[in-house]
């Protein structure tokens, strides 16, 4: 007990004197939500959160690797403008929301959306003065393309269950985990989400593989539209 409370002590004092030396932004908050994780309690009530948590840090970890390699190959990241979510998105099966800022901004009906983890939030639907409209990733009825594991083969059908999931059907044999990230397949640079939950009926010669983003539609609100042109 006391050799947890005296690691605690440390951590706390190593992340003040990281916020004091103005540490880059990006190892802040990953560092804050490891500290996060660290701290708090096992209960119930919060398990979900951690799991959050563990997540977004995953995700983050994947979007580094990609960046780190996009570098290597003297790949230039897209163009992108950040914008905030001005309305839209209050309910879980919300399926659209709308950010401030639009076609007078280069925006476009087809532009990727992205979280600042590089999760692929939505694509533009409509572009007017001033805003546009975000039809959410993994929305109810959605179909589309997604390629999962680590050496991912041929794409997989996919279909938006609301709430920024999917679920897809694969052979019971295919090599897919928990924490798996998934990617959309025409978009191979930013992320559908990770694997969050396999379900084998017994005897079945399929299995249902359930993805899902860190985020729940009412929690957005800071994204980046990626400008295609």
């Amino acid at each position: 007990m006391t050799f947890r409370r005296n690691k605690k002590i440390i951590l706390l004092a190593a992340i003040i004197t990281l916020l004091f030396f103005n540490a880059p932004k990006v190892f802040l908050k990953n560092i804050t939500a490891r500290a996060v994780l660290f701290f708090a309690p096992e209960s119930e009530g919060l398990r979900t959160s951690r799991q959050d948590l563990a997540l977004l840090l995953r995700i983050a970890d994947l979007e580094r690797e990609n960046g780190l390699l996009k570098n290597s190959l003297g790949l230039r990241a897209p163009r992108s403008l950040p914008a905030k979510v001005i309305f839209g998105g209050g309910y879980f099966f919300m399926d659209a929301v709308f950010v401030n800022i639009g076609n007078d901004a280069g925006v476009e009906p087809g532009d990727p959306v992205i979280s600042e983890g590089g999760v692929l939030v939505g694509r533009v639907s409509e572009s007017l003065n001033g805003r546009s409209k975000v039809l959410l990733s993994g929305r109810i009825g959605e179909e589309a393309a997604l390629r999962l594991g680590k050496e991912p083969g041929s794409p997989v059908e996919a279909r938006g269950r609301g709430g920024g999931e999917f679920v897809a059907e694969l052979p019971a044999g295919a090599d897919v985990k928990v924490g798996d990230a998934a990617r959309f397949s025409d978009l191979p640079d930013y992320i559908a989400g990770l694997v969050d939950k396999i379900a084998v009926e017994e005897g079945s010669q399929l299995k249902k593989v359930f993805i899902r983003t860190p985020f729940y539609p009412g929690e957005l609100y800071e994204v980046r539209v990626i400008l295609k042109k």
